[in-house]
């Protein structure tokens, strides 16, 4: 199943420059969004999304509502089901051992969200505050050793 990206920017009489400039994003960049040459990374799938006025999930093609104010429940049975309903293969293999580990103990304890794109928002900040803790601490280090 492909993503909807060109659908919605068509369907806003938008070219692929004009959509680039108000998401700043190149337009050869959603070119290959568009064709699934290229994945896009979970902030820009938000991006996108908000800036369509749609869920994640429509915007990728895996789900048919368009309404962002729907509720579906959405339950997570494990943390392999969780991350393969939430990122893509790619995305998932580029995570680091210790980020795996910080996101199956949050799962684990949380195992109810009211979508998908909560758990997706919930797992970019929890990648988020660990990448920005450890280029904190890669500083400090830099810093004790001058």
């Amino acid at each position: 199943m492909s993503n909807r990206i060109r659908e919605l920017r068509n369907e806003q009489n938008l070219t692929l420059k004009e959509l680039g400039e108000k998401v700043g994003l190149a337009p050869n960049t959603i070119s290959q969004y568009e064709t699934g040459d290229r994945e896009p990374k979970l902030k820009t799938w938000i991006k996108l999304a908000d800036f369509f006025d749609v869920p994640v999930s429509y915007l990728q093609g895996l789900d048919d509502s368009r309404d962002v104010n729907q509720i579906s429940f959405f339950k997570i049975s494990s943390y392999d089901d969780a991350l393969e309903k939430c990122l893509s293969k790619k995305e998932r293999d580029e995570l680091s051992d210790i980020e795996n580990k910080i996101i199956k103990v949050y799962i684990s304890r949380k195992m109810d969200f009211n979508t998908r794109d909560e758990l997706k928002y919930d797992l970019e900040k929890i990648i988020e505050k660990y990448d920005n803790f450890m280029i904190n601490s890669k500083d400090d280090n830099d810093q004790e050793k001058s």
